[in-house]
């Protein structure tokens, strides 16, 4: 399936910070990681991400204290929750 972030492009345009100054510079598409596509089940990972942001905010957990909660990185459970990262296991036990 085509990645829907590049289109199947395989670069985005980024915001790059270099020396001071900000610029916008083509990058390797973050979600297929240069390919161009994703599996078939990106979209399962998405829907699963929305339904994991709706529950840790119905239960008044924040970002962080749930990244603390999983051990995980806040970047890593926004970038799930997003829909960015799919190829990291959605659900871990703690």
């Amino acid at each position: 399936m085509i990645c829907p972030d590049c289109n199947g492009e395989k670069e985005v345009a980024a915001l790059v910070h270099i020396d001071g100054s900000c610029k916008m510079e083509m990058c390797k598409c973050f979600i297929c990681e240069g390919s161009g596509e994703v599996p078939d089940e990106f979209y399962r990972y998405k829907e699963e991400g929305i339904k994991h942001r709706v529950e840790r905010t119905n239960r008044g957990e924040t970002l962080g204290q749930c990244a603390k909660r999983l051990g995980w990185r806040v970047s890593e459970v926004s970038a799930l929750e997003r829909g960015k990262k799919w190829k990291t296991p959605l659900w871990r036990e703690t």
